[in-house]
């Protein structure tokens, strides 16, 4: 893990960070094909896609950017409510359809509360992120009949914040 805190640049690297955090948690949880949004590369069944999108900036998470030069200081709005975080479990019947159910659990072991105060501040990638509460969703389910897919889509609402320390000395 890096010391804090981070560039300014990386700071804001939210959705790729929350990516990347949860493809390593998944990982550790013995899932072998999980990947993150927009990373171009091609699915292997079983698999976990990741995919984060960020709520709305709240008022009530706020840093304080310090005073520079006698300007006032700044507030800089650095907590999230309603982003969501979702995991798409892809299996083949034919093949790996008897994973389903167990990438299912660990997905949703790996999203609780207690398991984050446990595991999340190891993750490399959270290094500049707090997870104040994470909550399920809701589940659907779909069938590709053309490949032979069994697809679940799980959503967790994610409420965050930028770590205080995390911020660079320089702002």
């Amino acid at each position: 893990m890096s010391n804090l805190p981070v560039s300014e640049e990386r700071l804001w690297e939210v959705e790729s960070d929350f990516e990347k955090a949860f493809q390593q948690l998944l990982t550790q949880a013995g899932i072998a094909n999980a990947y993150r949004s927009r990373e171009g590369t091609e699915i292997q069944t079983p698999c976990v896609e990741i995919a984060f999108m960020l709520g709305e900036a709240t008022e009530g998470y706020r840093h304080i950017l310090k005073d520079i030069n006698g300007s006032p200081q700044r507030p800089a709005y650095a907590g999230w409510k309603g982003s969501q975080l979702q995991f798409i479990v892809t299996t083949n019947r034919g093949t790996n359809g008897s994973q389903h159910k167990v990438f299912i659990s660990k997905v949703r072991m790996q999203c609780q509360y207690y398991n984050l105060t446990k595991y999340w501040p190891g993750c490399t990638d959270a290094i500049a992120h707090a997870i104040a509460d994470i909550r399920d969703k809701g589940t659907s389910y779909s069938l590709d009949s053309d490949n032979n897919f069994d697809i679940t889509t799980m959503t967790f609402q994610v409420m965050h914040n930028l770590k205080d320390a995390a911020w660079p000395i320089n702002l």
